[in-house]
């Protein structure tokens, strides 16, 4: 009888060896995946950068210049370091120099590592 309480542990059981693996399995994963210590840590950002970008009478195209200057900077960590949208605490700050029509803007920020697509749909909501 299947509703009868033998069946209905044994089921429970054989179900609970096929689920607790997995679970083990996700959280040794999930495990490997956090970062457990500083040096970890320090991989995923680096220390942050200034860059001062080529001045313009536009302050788009200055502040475009600025980002293109941190970008080149970052590049030294490596090619994943180097996208700006990555980048934490990340910010432009422009100003027009006196008695002039030219913007000067500084890009600052930690380069940060890219998210790989493993990441990113881990971190996606589910549907």
């Amino acid at each position: 009888m299947l509703n009868s309480p033998a069946s209905l542990i044994f089921s429970a059981s054989l179900l609970g060896l096929l689920i607790i693996p997995d679970l083990a399995h996700a959280a040794a994963k999930e495990k490997e995946q956090t970062p457990t210590d500083a040096e970890d840590v320090v991989e995923l950002c680096h220390k942050g950068i200034k860059r001062t970008g080529t001045p313009s009478k536009l302050s788009v195209v200055a502040s475009l210049a600025a980002v293109r200057q941190w970008t080149q900077a970052a590049m030294k960590h490596g090619d994943n370091y180097s996208m700006w949208h990555n980048a934490q605490n990340s910010g432009v700050k422009c100003e027009k120099f006196e008695n002039s029509d030219y913007y000067k803007c500084i890009a600052s920020g930690k380069p940060c590592r890219a998210a790989t697509l493993d990441q990113a749909t881990a971190d996606a909501p589910a549907d």
